[in-house]
């Protein structure tokens, strides 16, 4: 039985995925299994795999159907194939140090282990891989509570923790519907920061790789796009609280608003997205503490937008705009 489940979807990542295999490979800790969910790919990354796995029986691929909607749907697939006591979600372009595993897992034998284990990361560049930049996860140490900094983006890099397979839901943990669209680790983190114990590892091993060709994350840099992907994970959050009956909180909610204003700096050129921005900015406003200056200040010049919509208990999610979501699967989703 593997101690990790290193779970890797895998979508036109051909000219990368050998180098973040060999990583894997070269881990000090022998005990894992690496499972790669196939989810669509037309490059020669299939092809790579099925030679690696050919000379290492703990990889293997599995393909996903035609009816993957993209990454949390692999991910998804690939949990119900995992039997490690840990899993560790790794995108198909980043790698981990040889130490990695071995030094996230020195916190899984405290006397009371984690449900999650979290640690830096480091950016680099594919061109210059010996540079690289340290960044530490958001609620580093206790700082700010994980569970409000992860309310409107992923507080760290995919890769940089190890959590539990028994602490995940039975079913689907990563929220399909957030797939087409960037950023749809803020909802699956979120999840599972609210019900989990957190140790925290000094060991920076998992490497992130920025500015890769064909990213999910270059789609950020379209404005409606970047808008539309902010509010469904924001929105994805909230109802899931709602569901625990409880509401967003002030330092949630001004949060919120300080993530929407630089998408409303973003949008500048786009007078219909600013007016959809600042309808959504008025709305967490009234959520946020008359205590907070910073938030008053806003609160002023929203004034009668945040009157109107102190009036409603709540807002309705509205489905994304099916233009968007097409824009937002070029090239990437299956």
């Amino acid at each position: 039985m593997p101690l990790v489940s290193i779970i890797i979807p895998l979508h036109n990542k051909g000219p990368f995925i050998a180098e973040t295999l060999a990583s894997v490979r070269a881990q000090t800790v022998a005990e894992w299994e690496a499972i790669v969910v196939e989810n669509g790919s037309r490059d020669e990354g299939p092809g790579v795999v099925r030679t690696i796995a050919s000379e290492e029986h703990r990889i293997r691929m599995i393909e996903a159907p035609a009816s993957s909607t993209g990454p949390g749907s692999a991910r998804n697939l690939g949990l119900r194939e995992a039997r490690g006591t840990w899993i560790l979600f790794l995108d198909a372009d980043d790698l981990i140090a040889p130490d990695y595993l071995h030094g996230r897992l020195s916190n899984a034998a405290l006397d009371h282990p984690p449900d999650l284990i979290v640690g830096p990361w480091r950016e680099f560049h594919t061109a210059d891989q010996q540079s690289s930049t340290i960044r530490y996860p958001a609620g580093w140490q206790d700082k700010v509570p994980p569970v409000t900094t992860s309310f409107c983006y992923a507080p760290w890099a995919l890769h940089a923790a190890l959590i539990r397979r028994d602490q995940l839901a039975r079913t689907n943990p990563w929220n399909e519907e957030l797939d087409q669209f960037p950023s749809e680790d803020c909802s699956f983190w979120f999840r599972q920061i609210f019900s989990s114990t957190i140790s925290w590892s000094d060991n920076p091993g998992a490497l992130y790789r920025v500015e890769t060709p064909g990213s999910r994350d270059r789609k950020v840099n379209d404005p409606r796009i970047a808008f539309e992907a902010c509010r469904r994970n924001i929105w994805s959050n909230a109802e899931f609280l709602m569901r625990q009956d409880l509401r967003p909180s002030a330092a949630q909610a001004a949060l919120a608003v300080r993530v929407l204003r630089r998408r409303l700096q973003q949008a500048r050129s786009d007078p219909a997205l600013k007016k959809q921005i600042k309808e959504e900015i008025s709305h967490w406003l009234t959520l946020t503490s008359w205590t907070d200056f910073r938030m008053l200040a806003w609160r002023l010049a929203f004034f009668h937008a945040c009157r109107a919509r102190e009036g409603h208990s709540q807002s309705a999610v509205s489905p994304p705009d099916q233009e968007l979501a097409t824009r937002a699967n070029q090239d990437d989703a299956p």
